[in-house]
């Protein structure tokens, strides 16, 4: 008993002795971070390995460390080196902050990464596999890939430099996007400002996002607040359920298919259109579609059975001959709306301008606009399905359609646009 409890005594001692005298160390050669030959100065006894918390204040990765445990830590300095990696080892592991802070400046792989506590910035490469987790204020300054569900419960900034690549992302509090976003399914519960690039395949809101710059995406439904300052492209899809803000002449919205506002249960869907939108397909409202000095511009066919409000003016490229230019029309359309007014056909100057060429075409077709800067360039078959879609380029290829006729619809950065028939031949 006696020897027992000696014993005792002394690993207390030794515990306290290492908190007591806590240090930096440094990974000086590649392996497992159990092994103490790998770390300098060598821990010493009871743990023979650095413990943030326990025996170390920091730990500095400069070599190519594996971890083959759960990894947790509630205090300290944990830094991976540029060029350096801290990986899980042979089996899937998990890694949660919960305290402390976290700096990553090479190459951090883990199955799945969380934080509770602390703090956690991201200059290098973290590729997680199954979920990342975040509970505090995460500075992202570079890339975090390959994640399958992604959560951020608090304040996630995205730099210039940055791209987050997720297949499911779940925005519960703030984020700040001035970099890149890949996502399959993006649900947006809180709030979402960008400045940098969002591309989604299914983009919902059902709070508050407001877009300075660019957003692309297959469908969309907005349950929220939507601001949008810039440009948005959607290859589908377009639901209104909230309100909807496009908010001035610099703000564009373009939709490959069809557009919907609709609220049937509470009639809170509101579309405010101060700038441009272009809709390939059909529109529909079924509440309130409003604006002043907005343009909607529709491919198909058209349909109203709520409220158009304003002085905005509207152009179905296939209308009925006589007011209202609408195909279907049981709602209310104030007497300030336009029809057509400002819309730039090939009779207007712009068309004089463009130049497109070769035409037919088997590779690469080339358009001139006078100088000035193109804005989108849509290509559609004869049955009006999107074919090829391109934004701010004057140079596309068309090498994989198939042969045959196409319609071009080409539009500026002014929102002047031209359609104009295009033969592809290889």
């Amino acid at each position: 008993m006696k020897t027992k409890f000696t014993l005792k005594i002394i690993f207390i001692i030794c515990i306290l002795y290492n908190v007591a005298n806590a240090q930096t160390y440094t990974s000086v050669a590649n392996g497992s971070w159990l092994n103490p030959l790998i770390w300098s100065p060598t821990p010493p006894a009871p743990f023979f390995v650095p413990i943030l918390g326990v025996n170390a204040t920091a730990v500095i990765i400069n070599t190519n460390v594996t971890v083959d445990t759960v990894f947790t830590y509630t205090t300290g300095t944990l830094t991976i080196n540029k060029g350096k990696s801290l990986s899980e080892g042979t089996k899937p592991r998990g890694f949660l902050v919960n305290g402390g802070t976290f700096t990553n400046n090479g190459t951090f792989n883990f199955n799945s990464f969380g934080s509770q506590a602390g703090t956690a910035t991201n200059h290098g490469v973290m590729n997680i596999n199954f979920v990342f987790y975040n509970n505090i204020n995460f500075l992202n300054d570079s890339n975090i890939l390959g994640v399958d569900s992604f959560q951020n419960d608090k304040v996630i900034t995205n730099t210039n430099k940055a791209h987050i690549v997720a297949s499911k992302f779940l925005n519960n509090k703030t984020i700040v996007n001035n970099g890149v976003i890949d996502a399959t399914d993006f649900l947006n519960a809180d709030s979402l400002y960008n400045n940098g690039r969002l591309n989604f395949t299914n983009f919902t809101n059902s709070q508050k996002c407001i877009n300075d710059s660019l957003i692309i995406f297959n469908d969309f439904i907005n349950f929220g607040n939507f601001e949008n300052n810039d440009e948005i492209q959607g290859n589908r899809d377009f639901l209104n359920w909230g309100f909807f803000n496009n908010k001035n002449y610099n703000s564009f919205v373009s939709i490959a298919r069809n557009f919907l506002n609709v609220d049937s249960t509470l009639h809170k869907a509101v579309f405010n259109n101060d700038g441009y939108v272009h809709i390939a397909h059909d529109w529909l409202n079924i509440d309130t579609v409003k604006g002043t000095t907005g343009q909607f511009q529709i491919g198909d066919s058209t349909a109203n059975l709520g409220y158009m409000k304003g002085s905005f003016d509207f152009c179905d490229s296939t209308p009925p001959p006589s007011s209202p230019y609408i195909d279907f029309n049981s709602g209310t359309i104030d007497p300030g709306i336009t029809y057509c007014l400002n819309v730039k056909t090939a009779d207007y100057s712009i068309s004089k301008q463009i130049k497109i060429y070769p035409n037919p075409v088997n590779d690469f077709l080339r358009i001139e606009n006078g100088g000035n800067e193109l804005r989108l360039i849509e290509v559609y078959d004869l049955l009006g399905n999107i074919a090829l879609q391109s934004n701010y380029k004057n140079i596309i290829d068309v090498s994989q359609l198939p042969d045959g006729i196409y319609l071009i619809n080409i539009i500026d950065v002014k929102y002047n646009s031209v359609k104009s028939k295009l033969v592809v031949e290889h």
